[in-house]
């Protein structure tokens, strides 16, 4: 009770383990003390895993809205797209810019008109592609990109050490089922079966020497 066991499941397992098991092998078999013991071992084993059970730790709880958390990554791929357009882009500039500095000559300047108006409709699909980042940030609460990051670097770092939590436990629970699935076998029938004629086959010798004894004297 001490561990956390309940009063009723004890009692349970005190009527059907011992003392229902202990009546019907007395009424079949006799009084038997090896075969009792092999009862009583079987129910202290049996209390030994609700014990065990019961002091697994609970279950670890997911402190994320799993749907906020989704809705969030859909902004993060989002924007992660544009800022990918953005890049590209801005990649680009360099190359431009270049080309302005090498078209020189009295007769280029058609050409560097060309070019000088590109650099500007490239810098400013930069700018509106970095307004539309700042926009979808906006349309869902968040101040900033910066504030948008740091709650959602939070939220993952619960969930992947709610994750972690969660295997720790499921791998302790599962050694506890295979401990579970042994002291199962304990008591069953075959087992007993196999005692109880271990026993008599012992008491027979036991009986046979002593009437050899009795004979001897």
């Amino acid at each position: 009770m001490v561990s956390g066991v309940g009063k009723e499941k004890i009692l349970q397992i005190k009527r059907t383990e011992i003392k229902d098991k202990t009546r019907q092998s007395v009424q079949k078999h006799g009084w038997l003390p090896d075969l009792l013991r092999l009862i009583i071992k079987a129910a202290i084993e049996i209390l030994k895993q609700l014990i065990r059970i019961t002091e697994l730790t609970p279950k670890p709880v997911l402190k994320v809205n799993m749907d906020k958390f989704k809705a969030m990554e859909k902004t993060l791929s989002d924007v992660q797209a544009i800022a990918r357009e953005i890049r590209n882009m801005q990649n680009t500039l360099p190359q431009l810019n270049k080309q302005l500095e090498e078209t020189k000559g009295i007769f280029k300047g058609k050409e560097r008109k060309a070019i000088t108006e590109q650099i500007q409709l490239t810098e400013k699909k930069i700018s509106d592609k970095t307004a539309e980042i700042s926009k979808t940030i906006h349309s869902k609460g968040y101040p900033d990109v910066q504030a948008f990051m740091n709650t959602y670097d939070k939220a993952k770092g619960v969930i992947m050490e709610y994750n972690f939590e969660l295997a720790d436990w499921e791998s302790r629970k599962e050694n506890l089922l295979k401990k579970d699935n042994v002291i199962e076998e304990l008591p069953s029938k075959q087992s007993v079966k196999q005692r109880l004629k271990q026993i008599q086959a012992e008491r027979k010798m036991d009986r046979n020497k002593q009437r050899k004894i009795d004979r001897e004297r």
